[in-house]
């Protein structure tokens, strides 16, 4: 797989997890530009990794 799609692969399953966070507070934003721009944002990225591996590091501690 070449650079630009794993690029597009990971920014579209970041645009999953801002419009996930969205609904969940109930913010409604219908701009798929603010989409974008919050899931392109690395920052919000980081704390996407952060939060995954807290969740697999509790994972594997429930495994023992």
């Amino acid at each position: 797989m070449n650079h630009s799609s794993a690029r597009n692969h990971v920014l579209r399953v970041m645009r999953k997890f801002v419009e996930a966070f969205l609904e969940v507070w109930g913010v409604d934003v219908d701009d798929d530009a603010a989409v974008d721009r919050i899931a392109k944002d690395p920052n919000f990225q980081h704390g996407i990794a952060d939060l995954l591996q807290v969740v697999e590091q509790q994972r594997r501690a429930r495994r023992r």
